[in-house]
């Protein structure tokens, strides 16, 4: 069964870019978006744009951002 989800690529404060899945959850975010959830307790909510695109509303770990950026984010099937 197929999954909606975001493959967000995450750039690290020292090191290699990397690609982190997440899947659609239930959860609505606190900024009224969707919540997706991935791996290692990443997460990440976001909202419509105004323009039929997504935006990155938050981001981040039970324990903070870790000082990563966000690089890019495409909708996948998982």
């Amino acid at each position: 069964m197929p999954i909606h989800g975001l493959r967000v690529t995450l750039q690290p404060p020292d090191g290699t870019a990397f690609d982190e899945d997440a899947i659609l959850s239930l959860a609505t975010g606190a900024n009224g978006g969707e919540v997706y959830s991935g791996n290692s307790g990443f997460w990440i909510e976001v909202v419509d744009a105004g323009d039929g695109t997504q935006r990155v509303a938050d981001y981040g770990w039970p324990d903070g951002k870790r000082g990563h950026t966000i690089v890019s984010q495409v909708p996948v099937i998982l």
